[in-house]
């Protein structure tokens, strides 16, 4: 048999057939499949001891930068289409976190596009102290386009030395990388190391502080040096994963108390709820058993939910802690703070300690029918205090200090035979209200994102007697401008009319409105009184986000009716209160 010659059959054939493959694909171009473009993305997790609630915006180093934006998933996680951008990439998280604004910064170069890029207070500081400035600052620079990857490693590599002691202490790797390094915000691995070591930046002074919340140790770092310290790591005393373990049974508490309300509301005396209470709760003056009969008896608590559990203090050895989370009630997030007691080895909380309700909110409002010349529209900060239950019944009056209000502070004075409190000092356009108004632009443009104001509850009018409790409240976004105002910010009620509610003494009265983009409903209220204001009458009604319309009834009054009063309020997600009221 002739080897060569089969060879050169097969050689022949196999030449031949190349040929045909070839004409194939020249030919007929159109009905070939181009190959899909690889899709280039890059993806983390942006969370600050929880998922920040918001969105990412990563900008690029064209010298047109390029920005785009995504939303923040609920477990924190993102991913952003970097395709058509030049690198290197400045990031930005921007949202809330546990009652507080969050603008957090990180960064990436070419390596790491389709791969981890995490937002964090930890990634923030690594950015601040490579470029030794602020981290906003150097994001809104474009000063990144000759950022290296060697200095993004250096500036890591700096920082996480100085938390060495704790991530050693939390059962974390030493080779963690906190800029790239996958990690699920469920205060497990890096996220408890967030969890625990929390992190301010002054802008005045440029440094940056390392808190441990576990033992209050701190290091200072200066960011103009490079995040250079006098301290060569955070202490780590008391730090154990114990705490990990802590964290997790706290958040399981709070999902234990949302399912018992996720489809109707459970009896107060129901076993599972009792037990996630402790026997000393106290929460704005409700003890345990008052506050158990109002969420067991309220509608709008069925659906509530509490997530995104924040620690912002913990005592191994007393077995306490401090945490703050979103509570979400008809489809509209707050944030409450609840002290937590661990007894034989199981968490109950155990309320936020306070003997009265106590809060403050950046307000809007539009007045049509006040009686002022002008655009009726007004500007301000409210205060609820409301000492209703006999934890508060001391309370008499209340002063509150913080920016935008006078240096001796706002007074307000509780309302004889009610728990409400209204402010001392006469105001435009509300009298006796509960608004401190703000007429210049100035002092509000000073207001800084998470001002924080300080309640002192006294015991007697005016701001006399003594001290009965001191309280802090932040608000996370400072009062819109008079010059930010228009009526185009606020809901249109459609009915009733003036006309038909000046008639209304009683009975039910249907209302209806439109909300403008990115406002929620949360409260209708209506009022009739007699001609001098002795007597009256209110209805107040929670509202779901999304409601348009309410059907409220006012039993007809003994007395005769002279003036109605009804009051729509709306938020937006920074818990700034819009509201339009007429009469």
């Amino acid at each position: 048999m002739n080897q060569r010659k089969i060879s050169t059959q097969v050689l022949l054939y196999f030449l031949v057939l190349m040929f045909l493959m070839v004409i194939g694909c020249s030919s007929g171009g159109g009905d070939a499949a181009a190959p899909a473009p690889t899709a280039k993305t890059i993806s983390g997790t942006a969370a600050a001891g929880t998922p920040i609630i918001g969105t990412v915006t990563i900008k690029d180093s064209s010298s047109t930068p390029i920005e785009r934006v995504t939303t923040i998933a609920a477990n924190g996680s993102y991913s952003v289409d970097v395709s058509g951008m030049k690198a290197p990439f400045a990031l930005r998280a921007d949202g809330y976190v546990g009652g507080r604004d969050y603008h957090l910064y990180s960064a990436a170069v070419a390596a790491d596009i389709n791969g981890t890029i995490n937002i964090t207070p930890f990634t923030d500081l690594i950015i601040a102290n490579m470029a030794q400035q602020i981290a906003e600052e150097y994001y809104t620079s474009g000063a990144f386009s000759t950022m290296t990857a060697d200095e993004l490693a250096a500036a890591e590599e700096a920082l996480k030395t100085k938390l060495l002691p704790i991530l050693t202490a939390m059962g974390l790797s030493t080779s963690i990388d906190l800029l790239r390094t996958s990690f699920n915000a469920d205060h497990t691995g890096l996220d408890a190391v967030i969890d625990v070591v929390k992190v301010t930046v002054d802008p005045d002074t440029v440094k940056a502080t390392l808190t441990n919340v576990v033992n209050n140790a701190s290091i200072t770092m200066n960011i103009v040096a490079g995040g250079t310290s006098t301290d060569t790591s955070l202490s780590a005393t008391g730090v154990t994963t114990a705490v990990v373990t802590d964290l997790q049974a706290i958040a399981g508490l709070f999902d234990t108390f949302t399912s018992l309300f996720a489809t109707s509301l459970p009896s107060p005396s129901n076993t599972t709820l009792l037990n996630l209470l402790d026997a000393t709760f106290l929460h704005d003056g409700q003890n345990r058993d008052s506050f158990l009969s109002q969420v067991t008896s309220n509608s709008s608590m069925i659906g509530i939910s509490f997530t995104n559990v924040v620690l912002l203090s913990i005592d191994e050895v007393a077995g306490t802690a401090v945490v703050s989370c979103v509570v979400n009630q008809n489809g509209i997030p707050g944030t409450e703070t609840f002290n937590m007691i661990n007894t034989s080895g199981t968490w109950r909380m155990a309320g936020n300690r306070r003997i009265a309700y106590a809060n403050v909110r950046a307000v809007a409002q539009y007045l049509p029918n006040d009686g002022i010349v002008g655009t009726h529209l007004w500007t301000g900060l409210k205060f609820n205090i409301d000492a209703s239950y006999p934890a508060g019944a001391a309370v008499q009056s209340a002063v509150v200090t913080g920016p935008g209000l006078p240096g001796g502070g706002f007074i307000l004075n509780k309302i004889i035979g009610s728990p409400d409190f209204m402010g001392k000092d006469e105001q435009l356009p509300m009298p006796n209200s509960d608004v401190y108004y703000l007429t210049n632009d100035t002092t509000i443009g000073a207001i800084p994102e998470n001002a924080e104001y300080t309640i002192v509850l006294k015991s007697a009018a005016d701001g006399g007697g003594s001290v009965l409790a001191t309280y802090t409240d932040t608000i996370l976004k400072r009062p819109l401008k008079n010059s930010e105002l228009s009526v185009a910010l606020f809901p249109v009620i459609i009915a009733p009319t003036l006309t038909a509610l000046q008639a209304y003494s009683g009975g039910n009265l249907t209302v209806t409105w439109t909300l403008p983009t990115g406002l929620l409903s949360e409260q209708i209220d209506l009022t009739l009184a007699d001609a001098g204001g002795t007597n009256s009458t209110t209805v107040e009604s929670s509202l779901n986000a999304a409601d348009t319309s309410k059907t409220l009834t006012i039993t007809t009054p003994a007395f005769t009716v002279a003036g109605r009063n009804l009051w729509l309020k709306t938020v937006d997600i920074y818990d700034r209160r819009f509201e339009i009221a007429i009469w």
